[in-house]
């Protein structure tokens, strides 16, 4: 999983990084748990639980390419499927490519389980 990160930042860039998974996952959050809570009549089922997925793998930054996958496949899908297609999804889209490509950064799971770690040798 290393491979796909160049680095993982901490500082203002972890936090820009953290912020724009934060706004990557929030429409899909308000998607999924406004058809559970039968406030509109979305898509099928399994696309509310792909959204769900995808915006809680964001959130906490665990498995992010796999998540922002998921949110640039979802918000491709009124395109694929006829419906509505309004320019909200289009940024959304290329926000997600962006943290596809730079990766979650030093605040994430991601982080913490496969990012670099610094090994101290004990002098003799």
């Amino acid at each position: 999983m290393q491979r796909l990160f160049s680095t993982f930042p901490n500082g203002w860039p972890g936090r820009g990084l953290a912020l724009l998974r934060l706004t990557v996952a929030l429409p899909l959050l308000r998607e999924s748990i406004s058809f559970i809570c039968g406030m509109t009549h979305s898509p099928p089922l399994i696309v509310d639980l792909l959204s769900l997925t995808g915006a809680g793998l964001l959130v906490v930054g665990l498995w992010t390419p796999i998540g922002a996958g998921l949110q640039i496949a979802l918000e491709l899908w009124p395109a694929i499927t006829n419906a509505r297609f309004v320019n909200e999804h289009g940024v959304l889209v290329m926000v997600g490519f962006a943290l596809l490509v730079l990766g979650p950064g030093a605040w994430s799971i991601d982080a913490k389980l496969f990012g670099r770690k610094r090994i101290e040798l004990g002098r003799t």
